[in-house]
Formats: C-alpha cells, structure tokens, sequence
C-alpha cells in the first residue's frame, strides 16, 4: 500500500481537476398546438316503433339518447346542426327540421337548424368532460306519413378563438 504525503494528494487533486472543458448550452423549445378531441357514446340514434300514444302525445323521446366525451387544451365550444334541409321526404311529404329537437339532458329543448348553435363552452382547457343529449320528434297525426324520417347531426367541437 502506497501512502501519500500532503503535498502528493495536493498535486494529485489539482490535476485531477485541472483538464480541459469546454461546456456550450442548447436550447430546449416545444410548440403545442391547440388540440380538441371528442367521442362519441354511439354513431346513430333510432327512435322505437312510433305508437298511438305517441301521436297522441304529439312526439316521441329518448333521452340520454348521445353523449358526447371531450378534451381540449384550450378554450372550446360544442355546437350541433345540420346540413340537412329537413326530416326526408316520404310520398311527397317533407317531414320540417323543426319537428326534431335537441337539449343537453334536463334543458330546454331547442329545433335542429342548419345554423351551428352553442351547446356547451368554456373558456378553459378540459379533460374527458361528458355532455349528454337527448332528442325528441314532433308527431303530428295529420301529416306525418307512413316511412322512415332522418338526417345527420352534426356535433362540431371546435377551438375558441383566443
């Protein structure tokens, strides 16, 4: 065993610290970009076999009928409409947009237009928040004819402008 004297561990420590350095520093950046997600709870919505009482009752119901799964970084806004120009035609018969409407569960229920209109907004970024709609068909016994009625909803989750 070798054993150093002061002077040697001094001499030793400063040549063990004394080699060259040379030290440059890199920039760190990242951009984020405003991201949106949505899902959906289901792709299409069916109404059941429309009865009687149903026309009595001058529409039929289904709630919790959609919802609606978002995430957003940024400020955002649910819109729903259409690009449809009514219901379909059955015999002639073009069922109006008016007679299907829409509300976030336990609102006030609103006609399908072909106008976005606002559902739900904020102003913050949110996480797996859920929105729920339900929808509801006018029924009228004196012009609605025997067939099938639909259109496409559209649910539209888009950035707020800043």
């Amino acid at each position: 065993m070798t054993v150093l004297g002061p002077v040697k561990i001094l001499a030793w420590l400063l040549l063990a610290t004394a080699g060259l350095r040379a030290a440059e520093t890199v920039s760190v950046t990242m951009t984020v970009s405003p991201v949106v997600v949505v899902q959906l709870s289901t792709a299409s919505i069916a109404f059941p076999e429309i009865t009687a009482s149903d026309f009595d009752a001058g529409f039929v119901e289904i709630e919790a009928a959609v919802s609606v799964t978002l995430s957003s970084n940024t400020g955002w806004a649910l819109s729903v409409k259409t690009a449809a120009a009514d219901l379909g035609t059955v015999n002639g018969y073009a069922k109006p947009l008016i007679d299907l409407e829409w509300r976030r569960s336990g609102g006030t229920y609103v006609p399908i237009g072909s106008v976005d209109v606002i559902a739900e907004s904020s102003t913050q970024g949110i996480t797996n928040h859920t929105v729920v709609f339900d929808i509801r068909m006018r029924l009228h016994w004196s012009r609605d004819l025997p067939g099938t009625y639909g259109l496409y909803l559209d649910l539209t989750l888009a950035e707020l402008a800043p």
